[in-house]
């Protein structure tokens, strides 16, 4: 008898401390989604894209091609890309690392994006007019990602943006 009585017990304790784990642990609170602004993306971010690039001249064929690039937001709008890296093919474009090359960005309240990079005054490397569409930014600003489509329309990829850390760059050309 002791000895059942002991069993119900200690089987009793297991689970109110089983409960109690369960059921009155503190909760985490989820984050408020206050929206987004252009002040969302401000700072430095590390953007990386990969995608297909269509030539024209001659037979149409379709290469790979992806980027890298430093991008610096300002949280008003407008953009700045340096070091921008371009590996079409497996192989380096001649002139890489490319910049400054400047453009601006919208963002709704509801955090999606539009980025545009504009081929005037001077010439981008892709010599069209460079759009990211379909962006989802991070509510917190820490990431944005979308589509790529350029003027040329043989151009599109993907592209991930993340914020790197304040502090000095130094880069190898």
């Amino acid at each position: 008898m002791k000895r059942t009585v002991f069993t119900l017990a200690t089987v009793l304790v297991v689970l109110l401390a089983v409960f109690g784990v369960l059921v009155l642990r503190p909760m985490p609170k989820a984050k408020a989604n206050n929206g987004c602004t252009k002040a969302t993306l401000y700072g430095n971010y590390e953007l990386v894209a990969s995608g297909w690039y269509g030539h024209l001249d001659g037979p149409v064929e379709f290469l790979p091609a992806n980027f890298s690039t430093l991008v610096f937001f300002n949280g008003n709008g407008s953009f700045t890309a340096s070091n921008l890296n371009i590996v079409e093919n497996g192989g380096l474009v001649a002139g890489s690392p490319f910049g400054p090359i400047s453009g601006t960005y919208t963002i709704q309240p509801n955090c999606t994006s539009v980025l545009t990079i504009p081929n005037t005054p001077t010439p981008n490397p892709w010599d069209a007019v460079i759009t990211g569409y379909g962006g989802a930014v991070d509510t917190g600003g820490d990431e944005i990602m979308g589509n790529i489509v350029s003027g040329n329309p043989n151009t599109t990829a993907t592209f991930d943006a993340k914020r790197v850390a304040v502090g000095k760059w130094y880069f190898v050309p």
